[in-house]
């Protein structure tokens, strides 16, 4: 009987450790899969602002704040962003792009950005 209750034992902790490995490795995963919300803004020159605005919206899930401040969630990284955007700039073109933090205040934004940014700033 004791030599059961062991391989009992042995077992339960053996499935213990494998489902506590699963769950660590799974939120691993997900910390990196995860989308984040990115504040960008920019300084450019009018001919570069359409193809600059049509790529900000192929992102997806995007907010206009201003005609030089959005918001967009992405997988990416800022880095990735910024490689992406750059390529429909000009040369003197500015931009900056920044990952969001956990909070922020505003203020006369619209009803629906507010509500973007109460759902994506997080």
């Amino acid at each position: 009987m004791e030599c059961c209750l062991n391989n009992v034992c042995s077992f339960t902790a053996y499935h213990f450790l494998i489902l506590f490995l699963i769950y660590k490795y799974s939120r691993i995963i997900q910390k990196f899969e995860m989308k984040k919300c990115f504040i960008i803004s920019f300084d450019i020159h009018e001919l570069s602002r359409p193809s600059v605005v049509a790529a900000l919206k192929s992102y997806g899930t995007w907010a206009k704040f201003n005609n030089s401040t959005w918001a967009l969630v992405s997988d990416k990284s800022s880095k990735e962003i910024r490689d992406h955007l750059k390529s429909f700039l000009l040369p003197s073109d500015k931009l900056i792009v920044i990952k969001a933090g956990d909070t922020a205040a505003w203020r006369n934004f619209s009803t629906t950005t507010s509500d973007w940014l109460k759902k994506y700033i997080k």
